[in-house]
């Protein structure tokens, strides 16, 4: 319970990363089916999936990026505790 406001942050993340996709999905549909000619409808596709895809990736990482780092802590920690016992 050391770092639960830490792990509670990275749900949080983890929740804020799906709503990113699930809305840049529909926004990119949106916005393809707006535009006027086949080509527009094709480049704002492929722009808003990327976009998409970009803004998930850094967020998702930033999720598992924190739980990373707890667990560096603790291996960190465990790892002076048995180096200290054998001296």
């Amino acid at each position: 319970m050391e770092h639960a406001i830490l792990c509670t942050i990275s749900t949080i993340l983890k929740v804020l990363g799906w709503i990113v996709v699930v809305a840049g999905v529909i926004s990119t549909v949106i916005l393809a089916v707006a535009a006027p000619s086949g080509i527009g409808a094709l480049v704002n596709v492929i722009e808003g999936l990327l976009i998409t895809a970009v803004g998930a990736v850094i967020i998702f990482a930033l999720a598992y990026l924190i739980p990373l780092l707890i667990d560096i802590e603790s291996n960190t920690h465990q790892t002076r505790e048995s180096l200290d016992k054998e001296e």
